[in-house]
């Protein structure tokens, strides 16, 4: 219950509807506290939860006040400290700086090729695909796949002989790789949320092909979704909209996507016993606890 309530108060959009949710999901974990945790933990912080959805209905998501993305850049800060006095001016200084050098980046003078590099310098902050791409993307291909019959079968619907397969590829830093794709116990990263005739789609990455040697042509599975992860209160239905129960569409399901339609990456595992993928949805992409 704490996990879907914080869930959807940290989602990127959150409807008046579903603030009524969230006090009625926390309210029960704080009455089931005492029962499953002992009242001896019942503490002040615990007591705070009762607090979120009001936080939410007056400031909106949690991640627009969270702190900690606030203590993160407060330790970056503090490590750019190196002298044994003068710890004040140091800071204020180095602030200075950091303001300059912003104000200066996003003049239009300034170098692209430097600007480029700075950006994939950061990008590495970035766990999912955050940002539109375009043509100049950075992309990296890894590891040939040699599937003859899978290439043959490839050109003929793209009738395209100039490509090559791949089992991984980077666009920037972020990694995706075909569905069929292990290594040494490493989850694959082929899920994908992405646009479909404007309309947002989720599927498994079948092939990842590099035509004339520099673009970038995803094969797309897509999954077929069957419902949303749902709590039951007293005869009320309460929906997470970030959670998802689906299966690999049987017909017509495999499509041709660019790079620049891909929106995140989706978190998925199968779910043995109810024979079918769960599927969860990173609530922003700012922080999520």
């Amino acid at each position: 219950m704490l996990v879907v309530g914080v869930h959807i108060a940290e989602s990127r959009t959150i409807r008046r509807t579903q603030i009524e949710d969230i006090r009625l999901i926390l309210n029960r974990f704080l009455q089931q506290f005492p029962i499953l945790y002992s009242p001896r933990n019942n503490s002040q912080s615990v007591h705070s939860i009762h607090y979120v959805a009001a936080s939410v209905l007056e400031y909106g998501s949690l991640s627009n006040y969270s702190t900690f993305n606030f203590e993160n850049i407060l330790g970056l800060i503090t490590s750019t400290v190196h002298s044994t006095r003068r710890h004040a001016c140091e800071i204020h200084n180095n602030l200075k700086l950091l303001r300059l050098g912003l104000i200066e980046f996003d003049r239009p003078s300034f170098n692209n090729n430097l600007k480029h590099f700075i950006n994939t310098c950061q990008s590495t902050k970035r766990p999912v695909v955050s940002f539109l791409m375009n043509e100049n993307q950075m992309v990296h291909f890894r590891q040939e796949d040699v599937n003859k019959a899978m290439l043959n079968e490839l050109q003929h619907l793209l009738r395209q002989q100039d490509i090559k397969l791949f089992k991984i590829c980077y666009i920037f830093t972020n990694r995706f790789t075909i569905i069929r794709y292990r290594s040494s116990g490493q989850k694959d990263d082929s899920c994908l949320l992405f646009l479909l005739g404007g309309q947002p789609c989720i599927g498994f990455i079948q092939n990842i092909i590099q035509v004339r040697r520099v673009e970038l042509l995803l094969r797309i599975c897509k999954v077929n979704i069957k419902d949303q992860l749902c709590l039951n209160f007293n005869n009320t239905k309460l929906s997470c909209p970030n959670i998802f129960y689906g299966d690999i569409a049987m017909h017509n399901s495999n499509v041709f996507i660019k790079a620049e339609a891909i929106i995140e990456k989706i978190i998925y595992v199968y779910n043995k016993q109810l024979k079918c993928y769960v599927f969860s949805r990173i609530p922003n992409l700012c922080e999520s606890s």
